[in-house]
């Protein structure tokens, strides 16, 4: 999948919960672990059925997070296609695509996913990559509402007591 020319999904899955594209070229299986968008993913009906169906915590964000760490911890692998699909996300241009109420709905869903699925060392590596994100929010989108939501996020329910 790309945006604007620009490649993300599918992507390798790193430590921390990083996600970075793979190379374009990369065709067939697999054989490293690989995350990609849902909305680009084509899925077998038995595999589903064989893990119980989608898990409704993650009713849209990060449920293809949580579907690709699954096929990945059960030992599946992943094919990626040679097909390109261009598809706006709105992590991607939050001035054109996102709104408060969304990006509130990425924060919490994210941050479930990340203490369910990942190390404690990954979350403390999330916890500044979310450091990151609040400087960039607010250097480079247009509503600083949403790097000071980052922030707020960040200490009120990320931070160990």
């Amino acid at each position: 999948m790309r945006y604007k020319k620009t490649f993300f999904s599918p992507a390798k899955d790193l430590f921390g919960g990083i996600i970075r594209p793979i190379d374009m070229r990369h065709k067939g299986i697999c054989a490293f672990k690989v995350f990609a968008t849902g909305s680009g993913s084509a899925i077998k009906v038995s595999f589903l059925q064989s893990i119980g169906g989608f898990n409704e915590l993650y009713w849209l964000d990060c449920l293809d997070r949580w579907l690709f760490s699954t096929i990945n911890n059960m030992g599946g692998k992943v094919y990626v296609s040679d097909s390109i699909v261009d598809h706006e996300l709105s992590i991607l241009n939050y001035d054109k695509f996102m709104d408060e109420q969304r990006y509130y709905n990425i924060l919490k869903y994210e941050a479930i996913f990340m203490k369910s699925f990942h190390s404690k060392a990954d979350n403390y590596l999330y916890y500044l990559r979310l450091l990151k994100r609040t400087v960039n929010l607010f250097i480079t989108v247009k509503n600083k509402r949403y790097s000071l939501m980052t922030l707020r996020h960040l200490k009120n329910t990320l931070l160990p007591a």
